[in-house]
């Protein structure tokens, strides 16, 4: 079973999709809540990562300049062993952590968007972050613009080159203005096994681990 590195637009129902395509594939799944256990709280956490994630949503820098933050440089080499280790407990899910220089002829780079930004921005709100929130379009639209921001600047900068949403890094693009996510999840799952994903699966999935899933 190949090794799994997801990418995905906020709010393209990319980390839902990579978990339920995990759970139906039978490999175990890590974002940054999981990787966070693997590592020693020291040298990653929760506090950690949101701090750096709010300055790469408004940091002018480019990538290269980013590279050389000594924050980001600490926290994505934590996160890099994270990955090593999630990878040398066998087939796994990575999602929006994947190293570069750790993918193989075993791993598959799949990126999950959606190319309808109306259809984004109505899912702001199932972010747990800002369900609180009363925002308007505008606001909205921000915050679509700077999450992805802080996604892009992360993976090129750990990169050392533009990749993140560049269609010809990966080995799968999948646009969820264009399929549900169980036609997303089928998709993945039905390439790599014989497995089926339904609606109640895939709901049940979500919940059990987010708690909400529209």
């Amino acid at each position: 079973m190949k090794q799994l590195f997801f990418d995905s637009e906020f709010c393209s129902m990319g980390r839902w999709i990579a978990l339920v395509a995990a759970e139906k594939l039978g490999l175990a799944f890590y974002d940054d809540q999981e990787l966070f256990k693997l590592a020693d709280p020291e040298d990653l956490n929760a506090k950690q990562a949101a701090e750096l994630t709010e300055w790469l949503k408004v940091t002018e820098n480019d990538y290269q300049a980013v590279s050389q933050n000594l924050k980001f440089r600490q926290t994505e080499q934590a996160f890099r062993q994270a990955v090593q280790q999630a990878l040398a407990k066998g087939p796994c899910a990575i999602h929006e952590r994947g190293s570069v220089d750790l993918k193989s002829e075993d791993t598959l780079a799949i990126m999950i968007y959606n190319s309808d930004v109306k259809d984004k921005s109505q899912r702001v709100g199932f972010e747990k972050k800002y369900s609180q929130e009363e925002l308007s379009e505008q606001q909205r639209l921000l915050l679509l613009k700077q999450e992805d921001q802080a996604r892009r600047l992360y993976k090129n900068a750990a990169a050392g080159q533009e990749i993140w949403g560049k269609k010809e890094y990966y080995d799968l693009c999948i646009d969820t203005a264009a399929f549900s996510k169980e036609k997303c999840v089928d998709i993945l799952v039905n390439a790599l096994s014989e497995s089926a994903i339904s609606n109640e699966d895939f709901t049940k999935i979500v919940i059990e681990k987010y708690g909400v899933v529209e």
